[in-house]
């Protein structure tokens, strides 16, 4: 492999294609190894893997980068009655890609990756793409610190569930505490759902987020994050939250689960899930849940001045 060729890079992976550009002119990705080998200092590039859920391009020999891809194509041959009772068919083709770039040095960490997807309808003109993540992490100190840059996702509890957004994103790691920090701007577009026809979906120069949260690290039947975020959308604070998670396993046996987030701004509960599952003997499982969910709006959105009645569900099993 003598060269590494970038075409039609997107303005979403303009970043991460930089990146990775540097460290290949400094020294610090030499492409020269070749297909099935792997020399020192070099690369070996697997191919085409079955898709990003292969772990095969993770079992590196600590010598070098490992590259793996994957593209995915599905046709859907859907039909429905209208409000008109007439029969509708639709002939969606859905096309994705994943890349990466992983260093498996043990003193050094490195990566790329990134994901597009898009989709048509045959039976109509036109095709929407988008890049799902494309980010760069760098930890020369893994399990310290680390900090990771472009388009990604983050988990930051209640129902919005993922965050989607531009920006960065830094680990510290004390010990047992971990700190989190990230800012950027946030993806109006919902993930996997291509956006509709809606100008400056990304929100560039007009919304921006950002959060500090704090996780317990090591401790092998505990986990705990507690965060705090805001996010503002054209120019003005849309929301401010308190988030709270967590679990607790108890010898095999019991596992306890809580999650909570208070808006800040209406100063309220928004969202409270609380509920265990018990296994006393192996043909024996208990289960109890409690969910209180208020809903809630954007600050600046119309809907926001509109009472809402709370939710309350309780399951067992």
């Amino acid at each position: 492999m003598d060269a590494l060729r970038w075409h039609g890079v997107a303005r979403g992976l303009l970043l991460p294609a930089l990146v990775v550009a540097l460290a290949t002119c400094s020294g610090l990705l030499p492409l020269h190894a070749a297909t099935g080998s792997v020399a020192l200092g070099g690369v070996q590039a697997t191919g085409f893997a079955a898709g990003p859920s292969d772990l095969d391009y993770l079992k590196g020999t600590g010598s070098g980068f490992f590259l793996t891809a994957s593209a995915r194509t599905e046709y859907r041959l859907l039909q429905f009655r209208s409000a008109r009772d007439e029969v509708i068919s639709r002939h969606p083709l859905w096309q994705s890609f994943f890349f990466a770039i992983r260093d498996d040095h043990p003193r050094r960490r490195i990566s790329f990756e990134t994901a597009l997807r898009g989709g048509g309808d045959l039976s109509r003109p036109g095709f929407r793409a988008e890049v799902l993540y494309a980010w760069v992490d760098l930890a020369p100190a893994a399990r310290w610190s680390s900090l990771r840059v472009g388009r990604q996702l983050l988990a930051v509890g209640g129902a919005d569930g993922l965050l989607r957004f531009d920006g960065v994103l830094g680990r510290f790691n004390l010990h047992h505490l971990g700190i989190e920090a990230y800012g950027g701007v946030p993806l109006r577009s919902r993930f996997v759902v291509l956006p509709k026809d809606e100008k400056n979906v990304t929100g560039w120069g007009r919304d921006w987020t950002y959060g500090v949260a704090l996780r317990l690290l090591g401790l092998r039947f505990t986990q705990a994050r507690v965060g705090f975020q805001e996010r503002f959308r054209d120019g003005e604070l849309a929301r401010r939250q308190l988030t709270f998670a967590f679990h607790k396993g108890i010898a095999g046996r019991l596992n306890i689960d809580a999650e909570a987030v208070v808006d800040l701004l209406q100063r309220r509960l928004e969202e409270l899930r609380a509920g265990f599952a018990a296994r006393p003997a192996h043909w024996l499982g208990l289960g109890f849940e409690y969910e209180r969910w208020h809903g809630s709006f954007d600050a600046n959105e119309l809907f926001s001045v509109f009472a809402t009645d709370p939710y309350d569900a309780i399951g067992g099993r």
